[in-house]
């Protein structure tokens, strides 16, 4: 037998654990009740070597996981079986009494409906055979034999009231699977969910890291481009005050030009004079070309005519210096 067992397998092998404890209990105690009623030996020992088999046997059975579903039917004829020698070998009310504990006890143990059927019949069986066997002795002296159907139809009450006992538990137990299977489904989609949830706070824990790099990256290079703009504020102010002292410049050079074009006017001015200079002395070059035929003609004629041409001729030698001047200057 294979160590895990089906559901339906495990539940009858767990209530043949149950059955055996129960038994085993009741083994003792009608051990220990009929020592002390000092019972008659063989009885005794009907009951001693009668359930160490029975506790043995089963117990073997039931740790080897053998035959799991005969072992109900076994453990149930076993005990019919022992107590069914008990009554034969002296009987009286409480001993006939436990053919009832059997079919209640399979009903309300194990989920079976044949076996609840199996001892009730059994016990029904032995019941009514033992109270037709010893008749007034066992049963009291209002006992009459048409009373055995009475005894089958309690049988029979028994055993409907166990089937209806074992249904209504049945349905009880398969609820009690179903809603275990229905809160072991929301568990593990509770554990699924959390899980889920796990992922995605370790995926939002890294969203979070890569979203503060990014908001530090960007915050570095916020940085930079306004030290970029900062720099290009200065080169724009530098460039503004180049600018500045370009025109300051351009100004300048328009200044000097002013004083050129007002230097070159007066240059023209004087140019202008010094040709009016010039003509003047060349027509006092003329003049003095008419004086000098003149002299020519009246040198002879007077000394002081002389003199006074030779003190016209000195200031003329001066113009001349004075033209000159002139002309080298204009040159």
């Amino acid at each position: 037998m294979n160590e895990h067992l089906p559901d339906d397998l495990g539940i009858i092998h767990q209530r043949n654990r149950l059955l055996l404890r129960a038994t085993t209990v009741v083994i003792i105690a009608d051990f220990i009740a009929n020592l002390l009623w000092r019972s008659p030996l063989h009885f005794l020992l009907v009951i001693l070597l009668g359930g160490l088999f029975f506790i043995a046997s089963t117990s073997y059975l039931i740790h080897k996981k053998l035959f799991v579903r005969g072992v109900m039917y076994y453990m149930v004829t076993v005990i019919w079986i022992m107590v069914s020698i008990l009554n034969w070998m002296d009987s009286d009310l409480t001993s006939l009494s436990f053919y009832f504990l059997i079919p209640i006890g399979a009903s309300s143990i194990f989920p079976s409906l044949s076996l609840t059927i199996y001892s009730t019949i059994l016990s029904g069986f032995a019941y009514n055979s033992f109270a037709f066997y010893y008749g007034k002795s066992v049963m009291g002296e209002d006992f009459v034999h048409s009373d055995i159907v009475y005894y089958i139809a309690l049988f029979l009450s028994i055993s409907f009231l166990g089937i209806v006992q074992q249904r209504f538990s049945e349905k009880l137990r398969k609820q009690a699977v179903e809603s275990a299977l229905a809160a072991n489904t929301l568990k593990e989609e509770a554990l699924h969910h959390v899980e889920k949830m796990k992922e995605n706070s370790k995926a939002l824990s890294v969203f979070s890291g890569k979203l503060e790099e990014n908001v530090n990256d960007t915050t570095t290079k916020t940085a930079d481009v306004t030290e970029g703009f900062g720099q290009m504020n200065d080169a724009l102010q530098e460039q503004n005050e180049s600018i500045t002292g370009l025109l300051t410049n351009v100004q300048d050079v328009s200044e000097q030009i002013r004083n050129i074009n007002q230097s070159s006017e007066k240059m023209k001015e004087t140019s202008e004079n010094s040709r009016i200079t010039i003509e003047e002395t060349l027509s006092s070059f003329h003049l003095l070309n008419k004086d000098f035929s003149q002299l020519k003609e009246t040198f002879q004629e007077s000394l002081d005519t002389n003199f006074e041409l030779s003190q016209r001729t000195q200031e003329i030698g001066k113009i001349i210096e004075a033209l000159k001047a002139i002309s080298s200057q204009t040159n």
